[in-house]
This record gives structure tokens, sequence and C-alpha cells, in this order.
């Protein structure tokens, strides 16, 4: 459990969550799209404005899923003796680092798709009104318990 900042990398049933819920909001775009054009009768909105409305929901679908694995890939965590550690981003890359001398309090969440592939979100409140300070997601629901545990166990010997 304890390491010098050797980062994790999250569980790859997360990557699978990600490209279902991008693949659920590319459907319903492109089902939104065809909705639009057989319902909508305008005059100026011709079969080859269609089509190349077609093919840009099309080539942003496919970056839109191609770029989950890079998202995949820059989330890490890493949980030390003193706090724990959580990079993201591509463009713009976080670092968050929360003290475990600054945690009120743990939660652990999941939603339906989270249950079905045994994930969970660890949320991390801190001192203050900024609401959720850390929110891991993408963690087995066995290592999320285990965090919440090694994190709540220094916070009660301090």
């Amino acid at each position: 459990m304890v390491n010098e900042l050797n980062y994790s990398p999250l569980d790859k049933n997360y990557y699978k969550l990600m490209l279902i819920k991008r693949g659920l909001f590319v459907t319903i775009l492109f089902i939104a799209y065809l909705f639009y054009r057989f319902v909508s009768v305008q005059e100026w909105f011709t079969s080859t404005l269609f089509f190349i409305g077609l093919g840009v929901i099309i080539l942003f679908s496919i970056f839109y899923i191609m770029l989950a694995k890079v998202f995949f890939k820059r989330k890490k965590y890493s949980i030390n003796e003193k706090n724990v550690t959580y990079k993201s981003g591509v463009l713009f890359q976080s670092t968050v680092i929360v003290p475990f001398s600054r945690i009120q309090h743990i939660e652990i969440d999941e939603g339906p798709f989270e249950r079905y592939l045994g994930l969970t979100a660890l949320s991390i409140y801190t001192a203050g009104d900024s609401g959720k300070d850390l929110l891991i997601k993408g963690l087995k629901n066995e290592k999320a318990i285990e965090i919440k545990e090694f994190i709540t166990s220094y916070i009660k010997d301090e």
C-alpha cells in the first residue's frame, strides 16, 4: 500500500467504462441528428448538407472515442505515508496532493455501470467549503476499500 510516489494506474475496466459512456453519447448524438433530419423538413437542409453533417459526426465520434485511451493512460494515483496524489489531464495536466492531516472524510461511490464492472470512485473531502477535493474514479472495489481503511487508520492515529 505504501509507496514513494510510484503512481498506480486505474483499473483496466475503467477504460471499458469510458468507452461505454462515450459510445452511448455518440449514439445519442447520432440518433438526435437523424431525428432532426427526418422530422424537420427544411428546404435549405439538402442531402449534401446531411452527409457533410454525418461525416462531421462520424469524425468527431472516432476522435472522441480514440481520445479515451489517452485520458485513461494519463490518470494515475499514489498513496504514501502522508498524502494522496492524483495526476490527470492531457493538454492541461494537473497534480492534486491531499495531505492526510487535512482529510475530513472519505466516501466510496458507484453507479450502475461501475457496479457492473466492479469499479468504485473514491471521494476525499478536506476541511473547507470546496466540496469534493479529490475524486479518483476507476478503482476496483477492494482497492478503494483498502485505501479508505489505510487513510482512516492514519486519521484515527493522529
